[in-house]
């Protein structure tokens, strides 16, 4: 089914920028190039996950906060 699919891979998406971020910042470019993502979905997943408390973002860099 086409929506579960499309949940999955956010889901997939999502996991792999949460494997990438640490906590050593590390700056958009950087996790472009270790997730595979370009920055307009990649920034959209930061956001969100920032929302959710599950990062920070200072001065350009995103760091783990759980």
């Amino acid at each position: 089914d086409a929506p579960e699919e499309a949940h999955a891979a956010l889901d997939a998406a999502v996991a792999a920028i949460l494997r990438e971020v640490s906590h050593d910042p590390v700056n958009l470019d950087q996790l472009c190039v270790r997730t595979g993502l370009t920055v307009a979905p990649l920034s959209a997943m930061l956001v969100s996950l920032e929302l959710e408390g599950k990062i920070t973002a200072e001065h350009g860099r995103y760091t783990r906060r759980c």
